[in-house]
């Protein structure tokens, strides 16, 4: 099911590639509508739940982002999805999520927005470092990285990936144009740059973000688990260390990121 699911990988023929280097992209499907006709049903299947589980609605909206992705990216007679593709996607909202969700628990605090954050300069570029943001992308158990590497894992990847080296990178690459460009092999580039996938995505899914996980310490969550789940669905068209690639190597610099100057 998945081999057909899913185009590209490890055991397809690279694409062509278009002017930078990346993918054609997938044939465009229907922009993900913000508005959720099941909202009624998906609160109360989350009330009904959260006293034996408060991650279920983390749990609950990854499954409608990743469905509603699935749709929006799917193309041609068959309805392939470019896996790189909706793994970066899932990857770049997941590491986006870590920053709002700090942003916004600020503001519901009565602390400035940006409390807590490092604020870093380059080449007209503000980016957003500090302690607060990597616990969702990098340290707590539920973080971003420890739901990838734990999913690659399972899936057959030896040891857990370092996560020095990535958050190196996107240290040294700040305000250069490398930074935020995935690091990965010939044939499995992504259509678009993670930066893309947020501005498009961010906004049309956070009512149904909102809708599950009122709680903002949820929003990482739910990008993270839908990504998880991403990786099960490709496991048959790449290696594990290459699905936890494509989730961290677009998480890590869209937690750092700020949209209005980029």
């Amino acid at each position: 099911m998945f081999k057909k699911l899913f185009g590209g990988g490890s055991r397809t023929p690279a694409p062509s590639p278009r002017p930078g280097g990346r993918p054609p992209a997938p044939a465009p499907g229907p922009r993900p509508r913000s508005e959720h006709p099941g909202a009624a049903a998906l609160a109360d299947a989350i009330r009904r739940e959260s006293a034996n589980d408060p991650n279920v609605g983390a749990k609950i909206g990854a499954r409608e982002v990743l469905q509603r992705l699935l749709t929006a990216m799917s193309h041609g007679p068959d309805r392939r999805v470019h896996a790189e593709s909706l793994l970066t996607a899932l990857g770049a909202l997941a590491g986006y999520a870590c920053q709002m969700s700090v942003r916004a628990q600020n503001l519901t605090l009565g602390r400035p927005e940006f409390a807590g954050f490092i604020v870093a300069e380059a080449d007209g570029k503000r980016f957003f470092f500090g302690e607060a943001p990597n616990k969702f992308l990098f340290e707590d158990r539920f973080s971003v990285r420890s739901l990838a590497a734990g999913q690659a894992t399972a899936l057959g990847l030896p040891e857990e990936p370092n996560p020095h080296e990535v958050a190196k990178h996107v240290s040294e690459t700040m305000g250069t144009p490398a930074f935020g460009v995935p690091r990965l092999p010939e044939g499995h580039r992504p259509a678009e740059l993670p930066v893309v996938y947020v501005k498009t995505l961010w906004p049309a899914f956070f009512p149904t973000v909102k809708m599950t996980c009122q709680n903002p310490e949820l929003w990482p969550l739910l990008y993270a688990v839908a990504a998880q789940q991403a990786m099960d669905m490709a496991k048959a068209t790449m290696p594990p260390d290459l699905l936890y690639a494509l989730v961290m190597e677009a998480a890590a610099p869209m937690a750092k990121v700020d949209l209005d100057r980029y």
